[in-house]
């Protein structure tokens, strides 16, 4: 049997009916808040014939859904809960954004922006800014609920901050096109919005096509935390974890030890301590959970032990 995903895609197909093409059920349009954006790379948004260019209207000068969700009356919204914890026992804020897409990107990110942490940690006298959630992700994953949801359903896309684990993205429709998360980490894409992609590419929201979940991936595997994307049948899912400032201090302590031991061959829990300047209990953790971990191996036991690289 076909997941309804696939079956919604075939019949589209073999329609020729695309969301974004259609005609808007509201005639009544303005561009208020997107009107400034357009200008900023010389395009004059009001001007009819770039309007029919954009898709924002059709051959019989009536708008199109796309033009609806660039428009200040853009029904769609994203929502925002804020809980202390994963158990969702303690709620602790909801905001709700609409308007033009646009303009539901621009105040998502700003939100999250302002409900994120900077730490400073001072490496060497140097002081390095570690973000609790990178912008740039922020960006790529916000645009992606965006721009690769599926409009044909009225529903808003949901956002959950859970302030002690990590931020969670849920957008409406799974994956597009037949792919698969692999797929989408390796780098494809495919585009349930293509018109509506392009728009934002040429505002300059979307840096590259196909790079924004591959990268975060990236990012996060190089701090070994886990970077969670899942497709259901209805809904796409993207799970950030919070970055922390102890997080970061294991991450550079797991550095340290890699490039001893790719030097060295082996390492103790003594030369341990001293090269990341921890105490006996703190540099045994470390290197325990390197070992659980799968990065080392523990060979011997007591004063003797000694760990290598697997």
């Amino acid at each position: 049997m076909l997941e309804n995903e696939t079956l919604k895609q075939m019949i589209i197909k073999n329609s020729n009916l695309s969301y974004e093409t259609s005609v808007s059920i509201n005639q009544n349009l303005t561009f208020n808040y997107i009107k400034s954006a357009f200008n900023d790379i010389n395009i004059a948004i009001d001007d009819s014939n770039i309007k029919n260019n954009l898709h924002l209207k059709n051959e019989q000068n009536q708008y199109t859904n796309l033009a609806l969700l660039l428009s200040d009356q853009n029904p769609f919204t994203i929502k925002i809960a804020t809980y202390e914890s994963f158990d969702k026992n303690n709620f602790l804020d909801r905001k709700e954004f609409g308007g033009s897409l646009l303009e539901i990107y621009d105040k998502t990110l700003d939100y999250l922006k302002l409900n994120s942490a900077m730490y400073g940690l001072i490496d060497d006298s140097i002081r390095k800014d570690i973000e609790e959630y990178p912008e740039f992700i922020l960006r790529e994953i916000i645009l992606n609920s965006l721009i690769h949801r599926d409009y044909s359903a009225m529903t808003s896309n949901i956002i959950n901050i859970y302030k002690n684990e990590g931020i969670e993205f849920i957008s409406y429709g799974s994956l597009y096109g037949n792919i698969t998360i692999d797929d989408v980490l390796a780098g494809l894409s495919t585009s349930r919005n293509p018109y509506l992609q392009s728009i934002f590419m040429r505002l300059k929201r979307v840096e590259a096509i196909g790079s924004g979940l591959r990268r975060a991936n990236a990012y996060y595997k190089n701090k070994d935390l886990k970077f969670i994307v899942e497709a259901l049948p209805s809904s796409f899912i993207v799970k950030l974890p919070r970055i922390t400032l102890v997080t970061e201090k294991e991450n550079d302590d797991t550095k340290i030890i890699i490039d001893y031991l790719s030097k060295h061959g082996e390492i103790t829990r003594k030369v341990a301590e001293q090269l990341t300047n921890k105490e006996k209990t703190s540099a045994t953790f470390i290197l325990n959970k390197m070992v659980d971990d799968n990065m080392i191996y523990k060979i011997g036991n007591g004063p003797n032990t000694k760990y290598i690289l697997k």
